[in-house]
């Protein structure tokens, strides 16, 4: 299992419909698995003007984490964001063979 983190930047105007999708993202997303995700932002803009925002879904497996890929690239979030999206990908384990 895995922790992804996925952050990038919003215009403040394009905030309440990023929102919306995001949250139809997370909802679909619980509907097909039941994995749940959060949604946060920075409380200030960055340099640019711009809002930066971070998805996080914990506890996923590789299949639910292109699950994820998939309904974001549907559902014409990439539109309202500044740059591109930068997906991490974290584990718990400490074990290195």
């Amino acid at each position: 299992m895995e922790h992804l983190y996925i952050y990038y930047q919003v215009r403040p105007e394009h905030r309440n419909r990023a929102r919306s999708l995001v949250l139809q993202i997370q909802s679909r997303l619980a509907n097909r698995t039941g994995q749940k995700g959060r949604i946060l932002r920075r409380p200030e803009l960055s340099a640019a003007g711009t809002e930066t925002w971070m998805e996080v879904y914990e506890n996923v497996s590789q299949a639910t984490a292109a699950i994820v890929a998939e309904l974001q690239a549907e559902s014409g979030l990439a539109e309202l964001i500044v740059g591109e999206r930068h997906v991490e990908r974290f584990i718990d384990q400490w074990d290195v063979a």
